[in-house]
C-alpha cells in the first residue's frame, strides 16, 4: 500500500511539474511574440518618421 502511495505522490509531482514547465514555456512564447510584434511596429513607425520626412524636404 505505501508503495503504491509513494508512487502515486511521485507520480503527480511529476505531472505538476510538467505542467508548471508548460505554461511557462507558453508565457515565454507569448512575451517573445508581444516583443516580435513591438520590434515590427517600432520598424513601422520609424519608416513613416522617414517617409514624412522626405516628403517634407521634397516639397
Amino acid at each position: 500500500m505505501v508503495g503504491t502511495l509513494g508512487a502515486s505522490l511521485l507520480t503527480q509531482s511529476r505531472a505538476d511539474r510538467t505542467k508548471r514547465m508548460e505554461m511557462q514555456a507558453a508565457v515565454e512564447q507569448r512575451r517573445e511574440e508581444r516583443d516580435h510584434a513591438e520590434s515590427l511596429l517600432e520598424a513601422e513607425r520609424a519608416r513613416n518618421r522617414a517617409e514624412g520626412i522626405v516628403t517634407l524636404l521634397g516639397a
